[in-house]
């Protein structure tokens, strides 16, 4: 009875085994770079979209309630308590019931809105005028 050895052809061997691996990473590596630069893209984008929403929030608030002078003397305090992760800059015009105001996002400071404000009570027919 003869015996073969090395006769066996139903596998791979070692050196295949190894190339198919090696070609596997090379195709893999850029296909995955890619998807965690898509992922933190993403993830930037829903920040910049959160914060733009709260911006326009606040400053839509604003403009639909007026700001009352009497309500409180440091206007940024209590504007702040109000609308989490914003900053207030508010600055009443000299001659005008009007304000200046910038609102800012804590969180995303690229993000910000800068508009004029009518005081709490003017222009909303109240005066009959």
């Amino acid at each position: 009875m003869k015996r073969k050895i090395f006769g066996n052809k139903g596998g791979f061997t070692l050196v295949e085994v190894v190339t198919a691996m090696a070609v596997l990473a090379i195709i893999a590596a850029p296909v995955g770079g890619a998807l965690v630069v898509s992922w933190r893209m993403n993830a930037y984008a829903d920040r910049v979209l959160e914060a733009r929403l709260d911006v326009s929030t606040a400053a839509e608030t604003l403009m639909a309630e007026g700001i009352d002078s009497k309500q409180s003397a440091d206007f940024k305090s209590y504007y702040e308590g109000r609308f989490k992760n914003l900053t207030f800059e508010i600055e009443p015009e000299d001659d005008f019931p009007i304000y200046d105001v910038t609102i800012t996002s804590s969180t995303m400071p690229s993000v910000h809105v800068t508009t004029q404000i009518r005081a709490a009570g003017v222009g909303d027919g109240a005066e009959g005028g």
